[in-house]
């Protein structure tokens, strides 16, 4: 699911709060290689997850074994929104690849961009969650 992401962040479960809206997500990190190759893949019920690359660069990102629509943030090294998809399909073949360099991918049910009302430049933060 996602080449060159990270392993080993300091916990399963991580608060991401959305400064300009208020909201917060609790996300779970993507962790192990299982985790990074396959993503929110053969989930009916998805819920947000969170990876982490290596450095700023274009990660792009796939729909395989999704049963489900997708949105995507990616976030830069700051945690500022540069792009995102929106309603990527279950069945979408290819890669989904951001327009702009990022550090981070937040993979989300479907609507949740629109439902939270997000855009790009739109900043976050992420906090470890010790117990879940």
């Amino acid at each position: 699911m996602a080449q060159g992401a990270t392993r080993g962040f300091p916990t399963k479960w991580v608060r991401i709060s959305l400064p300009r809206t208020g909201a917060t997500l609790e996300a779970e990190v993507a962790q192990t290689p299982e985790e990074l190759h396959k993503g929110l893949g053969g989930r009916k019920q998805p819920r947000p997850m969170l990876f982490i690359f290596r450095g700023m660069g274009q990660w792009p990102m796939t729909m395989n074994g999704m049963l489900a629509p997708l949105d995507f943030l990616f976030l830069d090294d700051a945690g500022i929104i540069v792009d995102l998809a929106q309603n990527v399909p279950a069945g979408r073949k290819g890669p989904i690849a951001s327009r702009s360099p990022h550090r981070y991918v937040v993979e989300l049910p479907a609507g949740w961009i629109s439902a939270l009302g997000l855009y790009l430049g739109d900043g976050a933060a992420c906090l470890p969650l010790l117990r879940r």
